[in-house]
């Protein structure tokens, strides 16, 4: 009896898998594609967190108040003599776990097989890169936003009353640009950094309301074409891009000078993965992905609640 031979399908070419799962994962990495990345060669990285010291600043109401307890600020120096020593405070020490994330689906020789069965492989992929980015971004978000939560939490926060949600536009307290312009103050604001926000991020519930806003006010904005996979650029509002993605959880809109809060650390990329069992005649699809984020500037970030 001949060897079995197992069938062989176009949409399961190496080189077509690859290029199809990464092409489907890339379109919806909001959030990777806003960060930093740093490449690791560890399961543990070791990354500072920073601690906000207090800076003195003209604006201070005690104008003479020295930079630290030990009366160590900026002051005036003999021509020849040392120089004053200083600090601002030590960042935070921490320890980062990454993760390794892993997914797989299986196919049958049958759906490779029959014509009338093949379609069953290219959504099997389809389904594998959504549920992978899926949870990639939860990663991601969640250690954005400290868990999409205020409570004990040291990013930046703004919760709206009943009031203002931006589902009521025609309301008087609904006022979406003041709470946009709040919350880049907050992040602006932070004495002694020089944090700029860079984009917001609101779900795709939140993205209708502010356009019904914008153009119940008659305010002029340009709804553009794709500008982070399926994230669409709703307007400039003052400045800054807005972005509408389902990785941002209803109720809530991020804004955040991304480059600075953090770092994503990599030490294993994206990759895919295939192998066949002969014992059930089943071609496996693996993804994989070992990395997390460290979030150094907490203060770099503001969560608008209570927006929907």
């Amino acid at each position: 009896m001949a060897d079995y031979v197992q069938p062989k399908a176009d949409f399961l070419n190496k080189i077509f898998v690859d290029t199809n799962i990464r092409k489907l994962v890339n379109e919806d990495t909001v959030y990777e594609q806003l960060l930093s990345l740093q490449k690791v060669n560890a399961m543990n990285v070791r990354y500072y967190r920073e601690q906000y010291t207090d800076i003195a600043t003209p604006n201070d109401s005690a104008m003479s108040a020295p930079l630290d307890y030990r009366l160590r600020s900026p002051g005036f120096r003999a021509p020849g003599a040392p120089f004053p020593r200083t600090t601002f405070g030590e960042p935070q020490e921490r320890n980062l776990g990454l993760y390794q994330l892993g997914l797989q689906v299986d196919i049958t020789d049958e759906a490779q097989k029959y014509a009338e069965m093949e379609n069953q492989i290219l959504k099997a992929q389809t389904k594998l890169a959504n549920a992978f980015v899926s949870r990639q971004n939860e990663i991601l978000g969640n250690a954005l936003t400290e868990n999409w939560t205020t409570s004990g939490s040291s990013i930046n926060s703004i919760s709206l009353s009943a009031g203002e949600v931006w589902s009521e536009p025609t309301a008087s307290t609904c006022r979406p640009i003041k709470n946009v312009l709040d919350a880049m103050e907050k992040i602006e604001d932070v004495a002694g950094y020089s944090y700029r926000a860079s984009a917001a991020l609101v779900s795709k519930q939140s993205y209708f309301d502010l356009r019904l806003y914008l153009a119940e006010k008659n305010y002029q904005y340009k709804a553009a074409a794709d500008v982070v996979g399926p994230a669409t650029n709703v307007t400039t509002v003052e400045g800054l891009t807005f972005m509408a993605t389902n990785m941002v959880k209803r109720d809530y809109a991020l804004i955040a000078d991304f480059k600075a809060c953090g770092t994503l650390y990599e030490a294993e990329p994206f990759t895919t993965h295939q192998y066949w069992t002969d014992e059930d005649h089943v071609t496996h699809i693996q993804a994989m992905r070992t990395f997390n984020f460290a979030l150094s500037d907490p203060k770099a970030v503001c969560l608008l609640v209570n927006v929907a």
